[in-house]
């Protein structure tokens, strides 16, 4: 085999998140309608999974230039899919107990240097009457963002119904962040403006203080946290969108800002007027609707695979500028339209490229990683399947996801699977109170969908 494509140089996204200051994964977890004791994960893995793209069969080197490179090598299948056992005849109570600790087991655990950065895990207990199974997958950041996992998606499961049916995915609308095609002088200043209060603010707006949702503790990436979700209905989102004339994202954004400031004020009075940071990742990509692993890893593709992300700073707004429950929502608008419409995302990039030219990508990997530790919580949002899916005929009844390693109390990840908008917390073990913030987020839910109900 041709030695440039045994090492192929990793992208500068790759580079930041597999350093040792911002080593991050993804957790993706798949929920099984029926039990998986049969399910040939290793055959599929083989046929489907590794075909997808060239970094799943690659580790990391560094080579004497000190550049860190994909090397492709051999993969033993059977060595990246774990079953562990637990007592037979348990309640689905306790297996539920035994699945969190698990999760909570494997998220603390790095990756093999010399294994490709994936594995996957079996979870062959009941959890919920409709969860029969469970299966875990486990991949570093450094291999791709949620674009590129909905692209495996696509690439290995099938429609439940028809395995001859392909997934189908809602649109994408189109996002064009601010590149300088501004209509007008009026809008062009407008930007600049916006631009420069946004990158004003983020330099002095200083570190967030601790609150009951940050507890400022050193080293939270190493430590234990516990996960849960919170499910939606989608037709009760969009029906809020529609009477606020305003996108499904800021709906949701603006209900998990009034559940945070709600759990703030439970837990100690007044803290939900203490200024907090929220850092919303967004998907750089200038297209429509998603596209399989396989065809973006193909050259006229134009690089669809892998880390194409950025974040927006938006302050959550404080519970003494709220009278009504709708103001979340509004407020979540106005600020995620201000920074979609200025040039900030593009600055930025580029401020970090020069950095990294500077100072090497160590130093960039730094200055997000304290992004993240002095901001409270960060929320990532990825679109997924209209259908149910299956895997080798084993249909999947819940769908969600989460990030690990980031030195935050609070992250927040969303996945729509089925018309259901499946909201996923990790939390700082021993500090978040889960079911109370788990009843603040659906408190806050009723609260804005009531509100909005009430508008003619």
């Amino acid at each position: 085999m041709d030695s440039s494509l045994l090492q192929q140089p990793l992208s500068p996204i790759a580079e930041y998140l597999s350093s040792p200051m911002l080593s991050l994964s993804v957790l993706a977890i798949l929920e099984f309608q029926v039990p998986i004791h049969t399910l040939d994960l290793a055959s599929n893995l083989r046929n489907l999974f590794l075909p997808i793209n060239p970094r799943f069969s690659s580790i990391l080197v560094t080579n004497e230039q000190g550049e860190k490179k994909w090397k492709r090598v051999n993969v033993e299948v059977e060595e990246h899919v774990k079953d562990p056992i637990f007592p037979p005849g348990l309640t689905i109570e306790s297996y539920k107990a035994h699945f969190d600790e698990y999760l909570t087991k494997i998220s603390m655990e790095e990756f093999r240097p010399d294994k490709p950065l994936w594995e996957t895990h079996l979870f062959k207990y009941p959890t919920s009457p409709t969860v029969a199974g469970t299966m875990i997958l486990k991949l570093h950041h450094s291999l791709g963002d949620g674009y590129s996992l909905m692209g495996v998606v696509l690439s290995c499961l099938h429609t439940a119904s028809d395995p001859n049916v392909p997934l189908t995915f809602p649109s994408r609308r189109q996002r064009r962040f601010n590149n300088g095609v501004v209509k007008s002088l009026t809008g062009i200043v407008s930007a600049v403006c916006r631009t420069a209060s946004d990158l004003g603010w983020s330099v002095f707006k200083g570190i967030d203080e601790k609150t009951p949702i940050r507890s400022g503790r050193e080293g939270l990436q190493f430590m234990p946290m516990n996960t849960f979700t919170v499910s939606f209905s989608l037709n009760d989102i969009k029906k809020i969108k529609t009477k606020l004339q305003v996108t499904v994202n800021d709906v949701i954004t603006g209900i998990i800002f009034m559940g945070l400031r709600l759990y703030m004020e439970e837990i100690e009075k007044n803290s939900g007027e203490v200024a907090a940071t929220a850092l919303t990742i967004v998907n750089t990509r200038v297209i429509g609707n998603y596209r399989s692993a396989t065809e973006m890893a193909k050259p006229e593709s134009k690089g669809l695979w892998g880390n194409q992300l950025s974040y927006l700073e938006i302050m959550i707004p404080k519970m003494t500028n709220v009278t009504n429950p709708l103001e979340f929502v509004m407020a979540a608008h106005r600020s995620i339209n201000n920074k979609r419409t200025s040039f900030t995302i593009h600055v930025v990039a580029h401020l970090l490229n020069l950095l990294r030219k500077l100072r090497g990508h160590q130093e960039v990997a730094k200055f997000l990683h304290n992004l993240l530790k002095n901001t409270t919580t960060v929320i990532s949002n990825v679109i997924g399947p209209l259908q149910q899916m299956a895997l080798d005929n084993h249909p999947i009844s819940g769908l969600y996801f989460t990030i690990v390693g980031t030195p935050q109390s609070v992250t927040v990840t969303m996945l729509s699977y089925m018309g259901k908008l499946r909201v996923s917390f990790r939390t700082e073990k021993d500090f978040i109170d889960a079911h109370k913030l788990n009843c603040c987020m659906e408190d806050a839910f009723e609260k804005i969908f009531e509100a909005a109900n009430d508008i003619p």
